[in-house]
């Protein structure tokens, strides 16, 4: 198997990695409109080069905590299931090559938006997966 690219990323002091090919584009922060009647995880939309994206806060469905966004918060621009949206970063720290390979299993007590976890410079990463996380939008609110 080839290597991969990965944007390596931070949520609450944890760091996720995503594969390039689902990452549209990474934007400083700035707060999203809050639209009322929304799941807690959708903190509101964005207009992204002219289109309404909806904005995640995957903290939420992972049950971390949740930190006011700093100069360092990112908005990683996704694609998944034929859907775009945006996850509230922390931090975009890389973008890293991967062998797929040292792709391990997620712990079976580990959350079912964690497909894997690897091992970058930054320490262990879980590999986020964006489909469960919509998933988990759809379904559970």
């Amino acid at each position: 198997m080839p290597w991969t690219h990965h944007v390596v990323f931070q949520l609450s002091q944890e760091w996720y990695v995503l594969p390039v090919e689902q990452v549209r584009a990474i934007e400083r922060w700035h707060a999203p409109t809050p639209v009322p009647g929304t799941p807690p995880a959708i903190i509101g939309i964005i207009n992204q080069r002219g289109m309404l994206v909806p904005v995640i806060d995957a903290r939420v469905l992972l049950n971390l905590p949740l930190d006011a966004p700093t100069r360092s918060s990112r908005l990683l621009f996704t694609h998944a299931q034929a859907t775009d949206f945006a996850l509230i970063t922390d931090q975009v720290a890389d973008m890293l090559t991967l062998d797929p390979t040292s792709l391990e299993d997620a712990p079976a007590r580990a959350s079912t938006l964690i497909s894997g976890l690897v091992m970058t410079p930054f320490g262990r990463a879980s590999m986020l997966d964006l489909e469960a996380v919509l998933n988990t939008v759809r379904l559970n609110y």
